[in-house]
């Protein structure tokens, strides 16, 4: 994500254009500017081509301008993870638009034999323990072997991880991940 929200040079719209391009180039799939909402118009944001937009307005009022993410205060508390930035969908892209990986297909080359290892597991990203609970009977109902696993900073925070498993056999623990709105990865053996 590009963060632009003050002037740091004459053309901030070419600044942050050059910033989106090398982010691609570098190999990022899915790179987001997050423009302050009065800036929007001043920095000539609409003329930027990213993958999606997230502006910050509060007090109630919607952005005046397009976008697909709208961080409505700044002032949240969530249990589990305490005082935070809280955000909206607005757009017209699902939550799993922006948590789920882009997975580019293998291309096959004439006479050149492939071999794929179609063993994967999920890794999540920190939640709150609030949700263990659920996440161990979630496991146990599909019969998966998996870790929660905390860092120790008495944060409150922990991360989750599956054992291996083959094909598309993790996409019923992906699909309550979605529900739960907690974001994850795949890794391969």
């Amino acid at each position: 994500v590009a963060d632009v929200e003050v002037r740091t040079m004459n053309d901030m719209r070419a600044g942050a254009q050059a910033f989106i391009d090398e982010l691609r180039r570098l190999g990022a799939k899915k790179v987001g500017l997050y423009i302050a909402h009065h800036m929007y118009a001043p920095f000539g944001m609409a003329n930027v081509n990213c993958d999606f937009v997230w502006i910050p307005r509060y007090g109630g009022n919607k952005p005046a301008y397009p976008c697909d993410i709208w961080q409505y205060t700044e002032t949240g508390n969530v249990a589990g993870i305490g005082k935070c930035d809280l955000n909206k969908l607005i757009g017209n892209k699902p939550l799993a638009w922006f948590t789920n990986p882009i997975v580019e297909p293998i291309k096959k080359q004439e006479g050149v034999g492939i071999i794929v290892n179609k063993y994967n597991k999920v890794v999540t990203y920190e939640f709150g323990v609030n949700l263990v609970p659920d996440m161990i009977q979630m496991m146990d109902k599909l019969g998966y072997t998996s870790k929660i696993i905390s860092r120790g900073d008495n944060q409150g925070l922990v991360y989750f991880e599956t054992d291996y498993r083959q094909g598309n056999e993790l996409d019923k623990a992906t699909a309550w991940l979605d529900t739960k709105g907690i974001k994850y990865f795949y890794t391969k053996e």
